[in-house]
């Protein structure tokens, strides 16, 4: 069985992509000038979570079998699900 979750688009006041996971322990982060180039970037570093977690002999997360994403735009009107803003950009700064 196949777990879905969301991936959140954003783009910044500079024109750059943004996407991002909100729904998930692990904060998955992709960037490009492109919609495109950032969903390339974001399944890119997908795999090299899940790559990590193999190479360490660690135990591949629950949320993290099987994942597929559902891009949705993101609205800062919504509250999405277990998001919570500061401690996301703590967690991004790891897979930065």
């Amino acid at each position: 069985m196949n777990m879905k979750t969301t991936a959140l688009i954003e783009c910044s006041k500079n024109g750059i992509y943004d996407i991002f996971t909100c729904e998930t322990d692990c904060v998955i982060f992709g960037t490009g000038n492109t919609i495109e180039e950032a969903k390339t970037d974001f399944e890119n570093s997908v795999m090299e979570v899940i790559a990590a977690y193999r190479e360490n002999g660690d135990e591949l997360p629950k949320e993290l079998q099987n994942i597929e994403f559902e891009y949705k735009f993101y609205d800062s009107e919504i509250k999405y699900p277990t998001m919570q803003t500061h401690k996301l950009f703590e967690k991004m700064a790891v897979y930065a």
